[in-house]
């Protein structure tokens, strides 16, 4: 198993909030310097479900997304 988290649920918290609000889970995270991983992982425990589902569909599509340059 992992090793435990130094970041307090409210700060869990916040941070699902912050991607809410964005509706972009990458961007979030290098924001708050901490991995999509982990901020899957609170979105999951921490989030409304129909707010999380509509925010992990639109990160999925953005990944799939080609690279534009």
């Amino acid at each position: 198993m992992g090793r435990p988290s130094s970041f307090s649920e409210a700060y869990k918290r916040e941070a699902v909030a912050q991607a809410a609000a964005s509706g972009n889970i990458s961007q979030t995270a290098r924001a708050l310097g901490i991995s999509n991983k982990s901020l899957h992982s609170w979105i999951k425990t921490y989030g409304e479900p129909k707010r999380l589902e509509n925010l992990l569909h639109r990160s999925r599509q953005a990944a799939a997304a080609p690279i534009q340059g």
